[in-house]
């Protein structure tokens, strides 16, 4: 079960590369497993689109050319250095493996070409733009650049350092790094975009077949074709041309990528959310949208949420680890919402360091509040409904409340009314028996003694008797 879910990851990410890369990345695989290595090969050859999500129709050209165009150019010298293998294709150019050609001393490089284009002004604009770019920046994860020049027909080209290194995600893979290691490399990704920023360049096509590691470990980032400049108000310079629209990669592109909004270094954040979310789990954060559906992954990307990396995997250790900071890490780089994404590639990175270091990390800081905004948005007809009804039941509530108070009010009048009738009642018969013994003893003040007291005369007692006049 295990090796079966090896050989998926594997087969998934096969088919997002362009086909120089996917020979190269199965090439790999045959020198340390010959078995897995033809598995995957022949599940490629059977699964194969004509074109995959991650190189759509516009970029359809980048497969390697059967015609003329690729066979003559090995063995040909430009400048010192002589061609021998096609071994990548970027959105404007080919990119061989060359080796130094004048004796001077041995050195294997890699030479970038600009390929014809029925519109060579604006390529080869565009190709001096990025040879400029690469030039300028200067960063161990970056390949260097070591020399450049035009060919006999006019294309210009450049010679780089050789990166003989292989995607982050596939090496991750390969070698079943835990989440720590790969946690690293990704925060040195974060470094070298970073720098680029700091240099006002923003890559616009951040993605793992662009970031490579060696073989010594070492990422190095590749590919600016489609960079470019900043202005002082922080977004990107110049107009963005359908060209470079089209040359994007849909699965690690930013919502306002795909809406034709302002680029800013925000929405490299983005892309490095997604590689983040991919190198952990072997899975894109839209795990419910069709594979080869460009227009409902665009769609994912502009209105849905992204799936949490602990849900995005089967493994209960692994969706433990995931859950908790560094999931939240994710989901921030992740937002819709350019402006509440990290500020810079080094927040994002320092903030894997924070977690490394099991200290509090920024993207838990309002994660709640920023969860309760997006379900408003997601929810607002509901919501409103609710409330409707919500405010309508507590009307209801307060009318019966009132209700009740009145009727709590005539019932404490009533008591009231009551003691004061007790009150008079008992007052009333306490005042019926004074008044009943007044009367007695008035009643009995009236009426004669029945044995009057006799006079007594000479020691006898007899009735005073009343003499006659």
């Amino acid at each position: 079960m295990q090796r079966w879910q090896a050989v998926k990851q594997l087969l998934a990410e096969a088919l997002t590369l362009p086909p120089s890369h996917r020979d190269a990345l199965m090439s790999r695989l045959a020198e340390q497993d010959a078995a897995l290595g033809e598995e995957i090969r022949s599940l490629v050859a059977a699964a194969a689109p004509s074109h995959t999500l991650l190189d759509p129709p516009a970029v359809a050209s980048r497969d390697l050319p059967s015609g003329p165009q690729h066979g003559p150019l090995i063995g040909q010298r430009l400048g010192a250095y002589r061609l021998v293998a096609l071994i990548g294709r970027g959105g404007m150019g080919d990119v061989y493996r060359a080796e130094r050609a004048d004796g001077q001393y041995e050195l294997q490089v890699a030479v970038k070409l600009m390929r014809d284009s029925f519109d060579r002004d604006q390529a080869t604009a565009r190709f001096h733009a990025e040879r400029q770019l690469v030039a300028s920046l200067d960063h161990p994860n970056l390949a260097r650049v070591l020399d450049g020049g035009v060919t006999d027909d006019g294309r210009p080209y450049f010679v780089m350092e050789l990166v003989d290194g292989e995607p982050i995600d596939l090496h991750a893979q390969r070698l079943q790094l835990p989440v720590r290691q790969r946690l690293l490399l990704f925060r040195s990704v974060c470094q070298v975009v970073h720098h680029a920023h700091l240099h006002g360049v923003v890559h616009r096509d951040l993605k793992p077949s662009n970031i490579l590691v060696n073989r010594a470990g070492v990422v190095k980032l590749l590919d600016f074709g489609i960079a470019t400049r900043l202005t002082s108000a922080g977004s990107a310079a110049g107009p963005r041309t359908a060209t470079a629209q089209r040359l994007l990669t849909l699965h690690y592109s930013s919502p306002e990528q795909i809406q034709g909004g302002p680029i800013t270094p925000a929405s490299d954040i983005y892309s490095l959310g997604v590689v983040l979310h991919r190198l952990l789990t072997g899975a894109s954060p839209y795990l419910g949208v069709p594979t080869h559906n460009d227009f409902a992954l665009a769609q994912a990307i502009c209105h849905d949420e992204p799936t949490p990396p602990s849900k995005a995997v089967a493994d209960r250790q692994l969706r433990a680890e995931l859950r908790g900071d560094l999931g939240a890490i994710v989901m921030m780089a992740l937002r819709k919402e350019p402006a509440l994404r990290y500020a810079s590639a080094e927040q994002l990175g320092d903030d894997v360091l924070r977690h490394l270091e099991r200290l509090p990390v920024q993207a838990r800081h309002g994660a709640w509040a920023y969860r309760a905004g997006r379900f408003i948005v997601r929810h607002r007809l509901a919501l409103g409904l609710a409330l409707a009804a919500h405010s309508a039941v507590v009307a209801a509530l307060a009318v019966i409340a009132g209700m009740a108070f009145q009727v709590t009010l005539g019932h404490a009048w009533l008591g009231q009314a009551f003691s004061r009738i007790d009150t008079l009642e008992h007052t009333a018969a306490e005042q019926q028996r004074v008044i009943r013994r007044l009367q007695q003893q008035l009643s009995g003040d009236r009426q004669p003694p029945e044995h009057a007291p006799r006079h007594v005369e000479g020691g006898e007692s007899s009735p005073r008797v009343g003499r006659a006049p």
